[in-house]
């Protein structure tokens, strides 16, 4: 079984953890569309595709001392994210997959440097922000 984690983004990190191989086969930052059609390689009954999901989270607010012009920018990156996600949830289910909604948490296995990334996968092969957070979606599945 392949397990497919999609971190969208105007970056996507894209991650393929094979259950059998126990290992990582795909680690890539792509663009939104490159996500989407690369899960089309696969035949729907073959994977299983985590997306994280950040409409699950609560509205952005205004943090102490931030700008009306930062308040406003991470307003609409955050629309994005929450829109390119559902696309790619939606878009994915009607093609027949199985898609798990991934809720952000503070808590997750998310946001790791390489060196602690490589520690805990083995993995060694290159990997950005974007793919490892992708992965951490997936890993040991």
């Amino acid at each position: 079984m392949l397990h497919i984690g999609i971190d969208g983004g105007t970056k996507t990190g894209f991650a393929i953890w094979d259950s059998r191989l126990k290992k990582f086969t795909e680690l890539k930052t792509v663009d939104f569309w490159t996500a989407y059609y690369m899960v089309q390689h696969y035949v729907p009954e073959e994977v299983r595709v985590y997306i994280e999901d950040p409409s699950q989270n609560k509205p952005v607010f205004k943090r102490p001392g931030m700008r009306d012009y930062e308040y406003a920018k991470k307003c609409q990156n955050v629309g994005m994210v929450k829109r390119e996600s559902t696309l790619l949830i939606e878009g994915l289910e009607r093609l027949g997959y199985k898609v798990t909604k991934v809720r952000p948490t503070k808590g997750s296995l998310t946001k790791m440097n390489k060196d602690r990334f490589r520690t805990l996968t083995k993995h060694q092969g290159t990997s950005s922000e974007h793919s490892r957070d992708a992965a951490m979606m997936v890993f040991q599945r």
